[in-house]
C-alpha cells in the first residue's frame, strides 16, 4: 500500500520510517487501506510535535535558529520552516538533531512512551472532566480517534464501548460493527476483568441475535459463580467467619445496588414504572432505623425521583410532577454538598456488617479501614448533573417533553444547570 501510494516522497520515506520503528499492533493488525491512512495521520502528528520539540529545545539552550542551522550545516530558512510545523528534515539528519539536544529520535518525534501516556491522559481527561455529558457526538468522535490511534489499549477500547452504550439507539444501531469489533479486541488483548465483563454485557444487550448466542456462552451461568459469593463460600468452609460476614454484607450491598440500578427508565407504562420507581424508594429508606434514609442513598434516592417526576408528567399530573422534581433539586443540592471521597453509612449493621461506601470512589471501605473496587457503585456517584441532563437530554424522558416550554421547568433547569456546572469543592464549601 506504501509503494503504490503517490505521496511525494520525503512524506513516503517517513512513513515507512514510522512504521519500521513502531513495530507494534498499533501498524501491524491493521488492513492495507486502514494501515495508509493510519500513517498518513501519525506522519502529520510527528511533523507538529517535530516542530513543538524543537522550537522547545532550541530555545532552552539558547540557541537562535541561525546558531542551530550552522552547528548542521542547514540553512536558517530550513530551521525556521520546521518550526512553524511547514515540512520536517532530511531523515538523515534526524540523528544529527537528537544528538546536539541529547535526546532520543524518538522524543523528538513525539513517538515515546512518556508523550503516548501523556497523550492517554488527555483523552480520559477530556472524556470525564471536559467534554459536556451530553455532546455525545463529541465523544463519540473522540473515542473513534483515539481507538484508531491507540488501537491497542484496552482502556481506550472499553470506553469507546461505553460511549457507544450510551449513545441514542440509532447511533448504537449504525455503530455496531464498530462496538463488535472493539469488545472483540478487548477478549483479545486485555486481562482486565472488568473490561472483559463489560465487553461481553454490551454484546449480548446490544448485538444481533447471532451476536447474543455467541456473547452468552461467555457469561456465567448461575449467579454463584460470581466472585463474591465464591469468596463468602470459601470463607465459610475455612471457618473465618468474621471475614465471611463481611463479605455477605459486601455481596448484599452489590445486589441492591444493582436492583436499584436495573430498568430505571421508562417502560412504555408510566404506571408500572412509577410503582417501581416508588418500591425503591421504600427499599432504600429500609435500610436506615425507623425509616431514615442512610447519607450514602441520598444521591440515587434523588435520581428515582427524577424518573417519578418524567412518568407524572407523562400521565398529565403536573403538580406532582413538579413537586417531586424540586424535591429531587434539594436532595441533590444536599448531596452534592458532601465531598467526594467522604465514607458514608449505607445501612443496618445487621445487613451490611459495618461496609460503608466512599462518595463518587466506586469503593467499599470495610471496618478495618482497608478499600475495595465495585463496578455496582454507581449509585454512589456525584449525581450533580443528574437532573440538568435528564431535563436537556430529549432521549427517554417524554414526560419532561410535555412541559418544556412552561416557565416553572425552565426556571427550575437553570437552578440545575447551576447546580451541575459547580465544582464538587466549590459545593462542599457551601454545605
Amino acid at each position: 500500500a506504501l509503494n503504490k501510494s503517490s505521496f511525494c516522497g520525503k512524506r513516503l520515506e517517513y512513513m515507512v520510517f514510522f512504521a519500521k520503528t513502531t513495530l507494534n499492533q498499533r501498524f501491524l493488525n491493521l488492513t492495507r487501506r486502514r494501515a495508509l491512512v493510519f500513517l498518513l495521520k501519525e506522519v502529520k502528528n510527528m511533523e507538529l510535535m517535530f516542530a513543538e520539540r524543537l522550537r522547545k529545545c532550541r530555545r532552552e539552550r539558547d540557541l537562535t535558529q541561525e546558531e542551530l542551522a550552522q552547528e548542521i550545516g542547514i540553512s536558517p530558512q530550513s530551521v525556521s520552516k520546521w518550526e512553524r510545523g511547514d515540512g520536517y528534515p532530511d531523515i538523515t539528519l534526524l540523528p544529527k538533531i537528537a544528538n546536539r539536544f541529547g535526546i532520543s529520535i524518538d522524543f523528538l518525534l513525539g513517538n515515546d512512551k512518556a508523550t503516548r501516556d501523556e497523550d492517554i491522559e488527555h483523552f480520559f481527561r477530556l472524556i470525564r472532566e471536559e467534554l459536556p455529558n451530553d455532546d455525545m457526538d463529541a465523544r463519540l468522535r473522540l473515542g473513534k480517534e483515539y481507538a484508531e490511534k491507540y488501537p491497542e489499549n484496552d482502556a481506550i477500547a472499553h470506553e469507546l464501548c461505553w460511549i457507544i452504550n450510551w449513545s441514542d439507539k440509532k447511533v448504537r444501531d449504525e455503530n455496531l460493527p464498530l462496538l463488535r469489533e472493539q469488545c472483540e479486541k478487548i477478549i483479545r488483548i486485555s486481562t482486565v476483568q472488568t473490561y472483559r465483563e463489560s465487553a461481553i454485557a454490551l454484546m449480548c444487550k446490544l448485538g444481533t441475535d447471532e451476536d447474543y448466542e455467541k456473547w452468552a456462552e461467555m457469561c456465567a451461568h448461575h449467579y454463584s459463580a460470581y466472585r463474591g459469593e465464591v469468596l463468602e463460600e470459601r470463607l465459610l468452609e475455612k471457618e473465618r467467619y468474621e471475614e465471611c460476614a463481611l463479605r455477605k454484607g459486601a455481596n448484599k450491598l452489590e445486589l441492591f445496588c444493582h436492583l436499584m440500578q436495573s430498568n430505571c427508565g421508562n417502560w412504555g407504562d408510566p404506571v408500572k414504572t412509577m410503582a417501581w420507581s416508588r418500591y425503591r424508594l421504600r427499599l432504600m429508606e429500609s435500610f436506615g432505623e425507623n425509616g431514615e434514609l442512610p447519607s450514602a442513598w441520598q444521591g440515587w434516592y434523588a435520581v428515582n425521583l427524577v424518573y417519578l417526576a418524567d412518568n407524572l408528567f407523562l400521565l398529565e399530573k403536573n403538580g406532582d410532577g413538579y413537586r417531586y422534581l424540586e424535591d429531587a433539586y434539594k436532595m441533590l443540592v444536599r448531596w452534592s454538598a458532601i465531598p467526594n471521597g467522604t465514607a458514608l453509612e449505607v445501612g443496618h449493621d445487621w445487613l451490611f456488617h459495618g461496609i460503608k461506601v466512599l462518595k463518587d470512589q466506586w469503593n467499599f471501605l470495610f471496618p478495618d479501614g482497608t478499600e475495595e473496587y465495585s463496578n455496582h457503585m454507581g449509585a454512589f456517584c456525584d449525581h450533580r448533573d443528574f437532573l440538568y441532563r435528564a431535563m436537556t437530554m430529549g432521549q427517554n424522558w417524554h414526560g419532561f417533553d410535555r412541559v418544556r416550554d412552561e416557565e416553572r421547568f425552565r426556571e427550575l433547569l437553570e437552578r440545575a444547570r447551576i447546580l451541575a456546572e459547580t465544582p464538587a469543592e466549590a459545593s462542599a464549601a457551601n454545605r
